[in-house]
């Protein structure tokens, strides 16, 4: 559910669009076009899972058919897959990478993860 908020009431200028995001984890604040808005780690894990199994089933769909161009699609897919991991798994506090450790935890900082 989203609320837009005036920027009056929080002293937003520019003419930013603010809304009010509720989520059933979390509840925060988005500003369109500003740097208030961070992805949830679990949404960016989905999302690069999504652009690897998609990329790895067009390799397979394109090794079937006759198209050329299929297969080098699915492995650009596959490549930007691996590229969001590694520029999307990081620890939002000292944005050193989350892909060594396991767990809630940043294994450099060791501050806890809100996933």
């Amino acid at each position: 559910m989203t609320r837009t908020i005036r920027n009056e009431e929080l002293g937003v200028r520019n003419g930013s669009i603010v809304r009010e995001v509720r989520g059933a984890a979390n509840r925060r604040r988005v500003c369109a076009g500003e740097e208030g808005y961070t992805m949830s780690l679990r949404r960016k894990t989905h999302i690069i899972f999504a652009v690897m199994v998609l990329g790895f089933l067009t390799i397979v769909a394109g090794s079937g058919s006759g198209r050329a161009w299929v297969i080098p699609a699915g492995l650009l897919l596959c490549l930007t897959g691996f590229l969001l991991l590694l520029a999307w798994m990081r620890c939002p506090h000292c944005g050193k990478s989350l892909l060594r450790g396991r767990g809630t935890r940043c294994p450099h900082c060791k501050r806890e993860i809100d996933l």
